[in-house]
């Protein structure tokens, strides 16, 4: 491998890392206060995550989804591992993840990954044991540092 591959990935995993603990830092100091740290993600990171998600490449996706009650569509970024017929996701958040209960309610959504557009059905909770078994070990640990513990897994239509 050459230097400059090996130092980009380098770089890459420091970020996951780093950004795992900060993560896991603001969890265990405002814990009950996660509706601020959501709405953060929702107003400062999401947009710029959305610059470069969904390409070739990048572990992130773009998951389109419309609103519950509002019907209004929205793109949210998010880390995505690839499985058979599908992809696993972190709930970072939880089961009161916005993204996770519109998809519930709609039955599907759309998501962008590697540079293609996919339709999504049927999705269903994994349990974080065989989750974590099938990310590469860098994020596994990113997420375990995070203390993230739901998965669900949404299935291509």
């Amino acid at each position: 491998m050459k230097a400059a591959t090996v130092s980009r990935w380098s770089v890459r995993l420091a970020g996951v890392i780093g950004g795992a603990w900060v993560l896991r830092w603001l969890w265990m100091q405002y814990g009950q206060r996660s509706r601020a740290i959501r709405l953060f993600s929702r107003s400062m990171l999401n947009p710029l995550t959305l610059t470069f998600a969904g390409r070739a490449g990048i572990p992130y996706a773009i998951l389109f989804h419309v609103g519950r009650s509002s019907g209004k569509a929205y793109a949210t970024p998010l880390l995505v591992q690839p499985v058979a017929q599908g992809w696993i996701i972190p709930l970072t958040y939880g089961e009161v993840s916005d993204w996770y209960r519109n998809i519930e309610q709609a039955g599907g959504c759309r998501i962008q990954w590697q540079g293609k557009s996919f339709l999504a059905g049927k999705s269903e909770r994994v349990d974080a044991v065989h989750a974590y078994a099938l990310f590469p070990f860098a994020l596994r640990l990113a997420l375990h540092i995070a203390g993230i513990r739901q998965f669900v897994r949404l299935e291509r239509a």
